[in-house]
């Protein structure tokens, strides 16, 4: 009967740890996804555009690259560009990822970048 329950609650840890594991890689890919759209876009800051469109033109290529989940039908919702008075290009991303567990922690997550030239 011990050798039973041993095994039992070696099976139990395996399973809480691959459900663990598994849990983690979900909730955590759509922080991975920020991040390196985030860096890429600081990357875009330190090129030289000839105007808003080649700005714009830009990132959206670099979301379409770094696969971000947005509808890029509906890309005036998640891309937002303008020139301030000094003449600095701006450019927001947002978009949002709702990740749900089977049903367990559902999750919202709203992402905003800024990136100016």
């Amino acid at each position: 009967m011990k050798r039973y329950f041993d095994n039992l609650v070696f099976i139990l840890m395996i399973a809480g740890f691959v459900v663990g594991i598994h849990a983690g890689i979900k909730y955590g890919m759509p922080q991975y996804v920020h991040w390196v759209f985030n860096s890429n876009a600081k990357e875009l800051e330190r090129i030289t555009y000839n105007g808003m469109p080649q700005f714009k033109e830009k990132i959206v290529n670099r979301m379409k690259e770094d696969n971000l989940p947005v509808d890029f039908d509906k890309l005036d919702n998640h891309l937002k560009t303008y020139t301030d008075r000094q003449g600095v290009m701006h450019a927001e991303v947002t978009w949002s990822v709702h990740v749900d567990y089977y049903g367990f922690f559902p999750k919202d997550f709203h992402y905003r970048v800024e990136v100016s030239r």
